[in-house]
């Protein structure tokens, strides 16, 4: 076990990409998903993480600096996407000139290191995080560089040195619940959707998408091989949303929820049997989804 803090990033996306839109979170806000699962893999080996999303909270830069600034933690982590990227690596320079603190990197722009290595202490988590996010902990916390740890691209003595071979994980069931407890639930909704219900919460069953859309980071971030949670495990997440946050909305975000309509056709038919009652959405390929199936998951 590691005793010590983690801080973890979810910036604010300020403008919509090409698109020099801002974004209207009023409208929709989403968990931070994929940092709420570093949150809880953090916690499996003793760290206290402490999660920061900037769409939710009325929090400026500064307000990062002067936290990492008075605070000990062992790393800071920002998740970053094409839309953030930049204003990313301006935290990171910001950060640098107050603080030497190691800063990581994940999300779909880890899939171009070179953009964030600048600097020394900087490190790019490649792919699935919540392995290879202990092992880095246990480096830094040691003393040690990353060389051995797959999946981390990082600079040492001004050297690149990247490896992207993360090795995937095949048992998603072994990973614990997204840390929720790390964020304010009750500021995240989707107006954008006709049935929705609040509380709401995101749950994702599967990782890994067969196709390669151009316009799409997926695939090359997850594998094309997808991989399945168990039915009884996301049944399990819904009754604990239900009880813990009286949740009445989940909207799935896997890349094609009826992908495996053996899974699909399953998972309704045990929903129907809990009686759990929520409202939920996903998203689905069209063309290849049978009628009766689409009535049960309906139901």
């Amino acid at each position: 076990m590691i005793p010590g803090k983690a801080l973890l990033i979810f910036p604010k996306q300020f403008q919509m990409g090409y698109l020099k839109l801002e974004r209207d979170y009023d409208a929709r806000r989403y968990p931070p998903l994929g940092l709420m699962y570093i949150s809880s893999a953090l916690k499996e080996i003793g760290i206290k993480p402490e999660l920061i999303d900037m769409t939710a909270l009325d929090i400026t830069s500064d307000d990062i600096v002067k936290k990492v600034i008075g605070n000990d933690y062992l790393f800071a982590g920002f998740y970053t996407d094409t839309t953030t990227r930049s204003a990313v690596l301006d935290y990171i320079k910001l950060i640098k000139k107050h603080k030497n603190i190691q800063i990581l990197i994940g999300g779909p722009s880890s899939q171009d290191p070179e953009f964030f290595l600048e600097n020394e202490d900087v490190a790019v988590v490649h792919g699935e995080g919540e392995e290879t996010v202990k092992k880095i902990a246990l480096n830094i916390a040691s003393g040690k560089d990353f060389s051995g740890i797959k999946g981390v691209s990082y600079k040492k003595n001004g050297i690149l040195f990247s490896d992207k071979s993360a090795q995937l994980l095949e048992n998603l069931d072994s990973i614990p619940f997204p840390d929720r407890d790390a964020i304010d639930t009750s500021k995240y909704q989707d107006y954008y959707n006709l049935n929705y219900k609040g509380p709401f919460a995101t749950i994702i069953t599967s990782r890994g998408c067969p196709t390669n859309c151009v316009y799409c980071t997926s695939s090359n971030f997850w594998g094309r091989r997808v991989r399945f949670r168990n039915v009884d495990s996301v049944i399990g997440e819904i009754k604990y949303l239900k009880s813990r946050y009286n949740t009445k909305y989940v909207d799935f975000v896997d890349d094609i929820f009826n992908l495996n309509k053996k899974w699909l056709d399953e998972f309704c038919g045990k929903l129907i049997k809990e009686k759990l009652s929520i409202n939920w959405s996903c998203n689905m390929y069209p063309f290849d989804m049978p009628l009766d199936l689409l009535r049960k998951a309906k139901a």
